[in-house]
């Protein structure tokens, strides 16, 4: 499923840009939106394989990652400069950390899954606050900058 939509991910910019439908906006939009439900599809998967009293931390991963997906458009928004790869990750590194996940998930089962969760939560809230900060620390600088034009 991850090849199938890093193919699918891939081939729909090039396939809009060579029949020039010109739905450029609406190709982002489906794009990212679609990148969610991805993503919030393979978090509901995992749940599915999970031990139960470790299925809540799923949910605490997916709003995390969201929370990095949120940080990206909110910034687009005031920014007008789009990043979605943070301290050298973006969309191709996090469908290879899926791919190694799932193999180890192959080869030792679902023994390791539930309590490495912890550490990936931990790990991602770290992550989630140096980019929350950097980003509301440049958008402070781009306010500061422009009311000091003004002045």
């Amino acid at each position: 499923m991850i090849l199938l939509q890093w193919v699918t991910d891939t081939l729909d910019g090039a396939v809009g840009r060579t029949r020039n439908t010109g739905l450029i906006k609406w190709g982002y939009y489906m794009d990212h939106f679609l990148d969610y439900i991805f993503m919030a599809s393979v978090f509901i998967a995992y749940s599915f394989i999970v031990e139960d009293h470790f299925k809540y931390l799923l949910f605490f991963v997916l709003a995390l990652y969201g929370g990095f997906i949120v940080n990206t458009y909110l910034a687009f928004s005031v920014t007008n400069e789009f990043t979605y790869t943070y301290f050298r990750i973006g969309p191709t590194e996090a469908r290879l950390l899926f791919i190694v996940l799932n193999t180890l998930l192959i080869v030792f089962g679902k023994t390791y899954m539930g309590w490495s969760l912890p550490f990936v939560i931990i790990s991602a809230l770290l992550g989630l606050i140096a980019v929350v900060y950097q980003t509301q620390k440049c958008i402070w600088k781009m306010d500061m900058d422009k009311k000091c034009k003004e002045l």
